[in-house]
């Protein structure tokens, strides 16, 4: 006999969790913003010490969205961790309807227009990271080459009043980088994202006696031919203080008619022409295979998982990098999670 479910949904609030009405949470694998979206009883927050005139006049309010599946709350883990954007007050009905954003949301917002003339890459993001609390985890190597002398006057005006989320992209861009924030800390790790346990979903094909079924609500695939055939990914560059040209050319191998990127940036080094070459073809090419999977919730379920399917008895049984999971939580419908993820075909090689 399976176990129980007793799915909870907790706002923590200056260290005071309150039990929600309803529910949700949409979690992103990399640099986008999460969000998260709540009802909860004025009566509830009155217990936990909350008055409602403290959600009228403070601000900024820190909160984190937490989720669990036992009736004493000790499996509960946070989804969200961020600041309220956005409180409704419904007096008739007694509640508060609450949203949210994470702790990176900010560095979408800010506008940059420094020149970092005295700054490596990794220097740059720490100095952004710090701004908004954040501290900086780092995986891998890092360029060597201060910001003004390696991007020269592009990257000064490059960064004329852009975002600094699309500053930390560019900068990861170019350093073969992917980034993104999670627990108030701003991950900048080599090459592509790497996943972070697995997700097993099975499938069960139907019989004579029986329909399919799985360990899942709904579960479906698209798949883009176009991207079956081989991926080549060409990268170019001038270097200025070396006065050589860069190339870096990778390729993954496939049916049918094939796909060229071509990618030309200033003053790269020959090592991050690679790095950026290998994470442009993982990126474009998991384009390839998307899946889609509903299930019942389970908190434990992160964004930087992977997820292995088996049981369709096709190339489909394989392994997905998870892209996003929306967690749905309420009285009436329980606790759902719909997950997004892509992949390359089974098999390809690249090289």
């Amino acid at each position: 006999m399976g176990q129980v479910r007793y799915p909870r949904a907790w706002l923590v609030l200056g260290g005071r969790p309150v039990l929600c009405l309803q529910a949700s949470a949409h979690v992103n694998r990399l640099s986008s913003s999460d969000t998260f979206n709540a009802t909860l009883p004025m009566s509830a927050l009155a217990r936990a010490g909350l008055s409602v005139g403290y959600f009228v006049d403070t601000a900024p309010i820190e909160a984190t969205l937490d989720m669990g599946l036992t009736a004493d709350g000790s499996d509960r883990k946070t989804i969200v961790d961020g600041k309220l954007t956005s409180i409704e007050f419904d007096w008739a009905g007694g509640t508060l309807q609450i949203s949210g954003r994470d702790n990176g949301a900010e560095a979408l917002e800010k506008k940059s227009n420094e020149k970092f003339l005295n700054q490596k890459a990794e220097d740059i993001v720490r100095t952004i990271a710090g701004r908004h609390g954040l501290t900086v985890v780092t995986s891998g190597s890092s360029s060597t080459g201060k910001a003004g002398k390696l991007y020269g006057s592009d990257f000064a005006k490059l960064t004329d009043q852009m975002s600094e989320t699309t500053l930390l992209q560019h900068l990861a861009d170019r350093e073969g980088k992917s980034w993104y924030v999670k627990a108030k800390k701003l991950y900048w790790i080599d090459g592509e994202d790497k996943s972070e346990g697995t997700l097993r979903v099975t499938y069960r094909p139907p019989s004579a006696t029986d329909y399919a079924s799985g360990n899942f609500l709904r579960l479906r695939h698209v798949r883009n031919v176009k991207l079956s055939g081989k991926a080549t990914v060409n990268v170019r560059s001038w270097n200025h203080k070396t006065k050589q040209a860069i190339t870096s050319k990778k390729e993954l191998e496939g049916k049918g008619e094939g796909v060229t990127y071509e990618y030309r940036l200033p003053n790269l080094t020959q090592d991050q022409a690679d790095k950026i070459a290998e994470k442009r073809l993982s990126e474009n090419t998991r384009h390839e295979i998307s899946i889609e999977v509903e299930m019942p919730g389970d908190p434990t379920v992160d964004a930087r998982m992977s997820l292995e399917l088996n049981g369709t008895g096709t190339a489909l049984d394989q392994t997905y990098a998870i892209d996003s999971i929306d967690h749905e939580m309420s009285a009436d419908g329980g606790y759902r999670m719909s997950i997004r993820g892509k992949s390359a075909a089974k098999g390809r090689s690249s090289s």
